[in-house]
């Protein structure tokens, strides 16, 4: 089995509605994206997928979030922005556009270096 994991960053804003301490209050994150990318077999150029194509992929699904103000967000219209809400999002959505025959293990979401969430089915 290989497993190729691909990083991405994107600044944000939300407030978690109910929260009894401090993160009720606007604050953001510079959020690190990790994904995992599992496959038995290495395509024609004995890769899992290209680096700069699953990079392409993440970007496109993160970029909505970059520098918003996520619980305005459509997608957080029934759900609060955590880090786990958006780590089950961002699986759902990249789960959709990858090649035939790869399979995305996790997603990570970090709000931080010491603070993550960590979303598989």
């Amino acid at each position: 089995m290989f497993i190729l994991v691909k990083e991405v960053e994107f600044s944000a804003a939300h407030i978690i509605p109910g929260h009894p301490g401090v993160c009720k209050n606007l604050h953001g994150h510079t959020y690190k994206v990790k994904v995992f990318v599992q496959s038995e077999r290495l395509n024609h150029l004995d890769m899992v997928i290209d680096f700069s194509e699953l990079k392409r992929i993440v970007k496109e699904e993160v970029k909505r979030f970059d520098h918003s103000y996520l619980n305005e967000l459509e997608e957080f219209r029934e759900k609060t922005p955590t880090a786990e809400i958006i780590a089950m999002f961002l699986y759902e959505n990249i789960t959709k556009r990858l090649p035939v025959g790869l399979k995305l293990q996790k997603v990570e979401v970090y709000e931080n270096d010491s603070s993550y969430a960590i979303y598989y089915p």
